[in-house]
């Protein structure tokens, strides 16, 4: 068996917060007929005029099965296309997803998460995963979100642990191989780079695409899209192939473009079978990496927590100052000082109600979805110990 896949993150947001969207949309769509893809992964899909292009474009191409959630902004930005046929489809949304306090960058509302796909492969079923990890932001916050993004692998490894068949994990990850991240997915999950397994892994954030080239700041080059894979209990994926995609400049009314802001990665793979059908075991090192960021993450929304708590107190104390201060009355002043003091009151009672909002409902949810990551974690580690007491039983039993 024989499967080629492609992942892209297309850059569809609504303008104007992305530039040329449909006719960068059309230009990717056009790609898709002459693609050996039997399966292209998407991300940030966030128009729906952008996926109504591309599935448009996808299904003239031959490209008859598809997924997506109904809706655009806040529906994950996700979306396949694929010749093979899907069997089953999953999405499952990310319990850790940002930050209201950082709500103009999206990821809060953006209901990221992860699909996965039970494709029919000619020998056999594959299963193919699209996710699209936190941005980074680091500019804004010097821990750049990796808690959030450690507790998103710990979920997506909860979620594939037990799946049998060959899988193959694609997205933007928002990671590069040197992040703490990468080898939490690797160790947690079993997953393979590609690339780097075929020797070729090529930056997908280039400093030669038309969107990121600035005369005065060249921004480093990395890579954040990948093809993972991790061979099932009975069929082992030996990639043959690896290529960095939707890479070239384009032009509009004479301008240079690109297909989007990242390139895309396309890997090609040859089926084999497994001699010694065994899980993969996870790795120490991962598990204590990804607890201690779990436990940074915790304790940094904890003091969030207790900031927003004590703004709240501070700005009801100024509401109720200002409201018993409109009681005062000099004659000669006597209106200006109660229209003023009531807007002083309105003034100070936002911030008490964004700060009570903030640190008894947003911030507990976040609380919550950290420690449901920590216990994620330690059921991850126990059920693995388990495995590994049994198969050393097996082994001692068959042995004697």
């Amino acid at each position: 068996m024989r499967i080629q896949v492609a992942t892209l993150n297309v850059w569809a947001l609504p303008e104007p917060f992305a530039p040329d969207v449909l006719p960068r949309m059309e230009a990717i769509g056009d790609r898709f007929a002459d693609s050996p893809a039997d399966v292209i992964a998407l991300q940030e899909v966030w128009s729906g005029a952008a996926r109504d292009v591309l599935l448009r474009k996808a299904e003239a191409a031959g490209y008859r099965e598809h997924w997506y959630l109904g809706g655009a902004i806040g529906r994950s930005g996700l979306m396949v296309i694929s010749r093979l046929p899907i069997l089953e489809a999953d999405f499952e949304p990310f319990n850790l997803s940002g930050t209201l306090e950082q709500f103009d960058n999206g990821e809060y509302l953006s209901g990221k998460g992860f699909v996965r796909l039970r494709l029919q492969g000619s020998d056999g079923p594959v299963s193919f995963i699209n996710t699209h990890l936190h941005a980074r932001y680091k500019r804004r916050v010097a821990h750049a979100f990796t808690s959030h993004r450690v507790g998103q692998l710990v979920q997506l490894a909860g979620r594939i642990r037990d799946i049998e068949d060959p899988v193959i994990l694609t997205g933007d990850f928002n990671f590069d191989e040197a992040a703490p991240e990468y080898g939490v997915l690797s160790g947690l999950t079993g997953v393979r780079d590609v690339a780097l397994e075929y020797g070729d892994p090529l930056p997908t954030l280039m400093r030669s695409n038309a969107y990121r080239y600035r005369p005065t700041h060249q921004r480093s080059e990395r890579r954040v899209d990948y093809v993972f894979v991790r061979d099932g209990i009975a069929t082992a994926l030996r990639p043959t192939e690896v290529d960095r995609v939707f890479d070239e400049t384009i032009a509009f009314d004479g301008r240079a473009a690109a297909y989007s802001n990242h390139a895309g990665v396309y890997a090609e793979f040859e089926a084999e079978p497994v001699a010694v059908a065994r899980r993969c075991r996870l790795s120490s090192r991962a598990i204590e990496l990804a607890a201690s960021l779990l436990s940074d993450g915790r304790e940094e929304a904890y003091q969030r927590r207790a900031n927003s708590r004590t703004y709240a107190g501070v700005g009801m104390a100024c509401a109720v100052l200002a409201l018993a201060g409109e009681r005062t009355e000099v004659a000669t002043r006597r209106r200006f000082l109660k229209r003023g003091l009531r807007l002083s009151a309105v003034a100070a009672v936002t911030p008490t109600i964004g700060g009570s909002l903030m640190s008894e409902w947003v911030l507990p949810n976040e609380l919550s979805a950290f420690a449901l990551a920590e216990r994620r974690l330690d059921q991850l580690e126990q059920l693995d110990q388990l495995e590994q007491r049994e198969e050393d039983l097996d082994g001692s039993v068959v042995s004697s």
